[in-house]
């Protein structure tokens, strides 16, 4: 259940972080790293629009 809804953006053609830890999903990185940082790198990866 609780990784059901881990493929959402992936099945609506969006680009996307795959989540990797139940109840977490991507907010894992944030723990370790200030999160601009997280969603910085994340924007030069995937683009402007990410889900």
């Amino acid at each position: 259940y609780t990784t059901k809804d881990f493929d959402y953006w992936k099945k609506r053609g969006i680009p996307y972080v795959r989540p990797v830890v139940p109840f977490l999903g991507s907010l894992f990185p944030i723990f370790w790293r200030p999160s601009f940082e997280v969603d910085l790198e994340r924007y030069r990866k995937l683009g402007p629009v990410y889900g």
